[in-house]
């Protein structure tokens, strides 16, 4: 969570700066709704993509993924029934 809050802060303000500098004064509220519902997709994805992320398996760690009957859980093989 910290790293999609580090990310969002570093991103959002720019990204508002430069929505509202585009808009006329007029149109104010539209410039800002771009602006929240950019921010909102931008955490969205990111919530989404991380966790599936974080528990994909990496090179080198075999069955790390629950689904995965072929290894025991300290990883090694499982002895095939005679």
């Amino acid at each position: 969570m910290t790293l999609i809050a580090a990310g969002l802060a570093l991103t959002t303000s720019p990204a508002t700066d430069a929505i509202m500098g585009a808009v006329p004064p007029g149109k104010a509220g539209a410039g800002s709704l771009v602006a929240a519902a950019g921010t909102a997709a931008a955490a969205a994805a990111a919530l989404a993509f991380l966790p599936a992320r974080a528990k994909a398996p990496r090179p080198g760690q075999p069955g790390r993924l629950r689904g995965d009957l072929r290894r025991k859980p300290c990883g090694c093989p499982r002895e095939r029934a005679k």
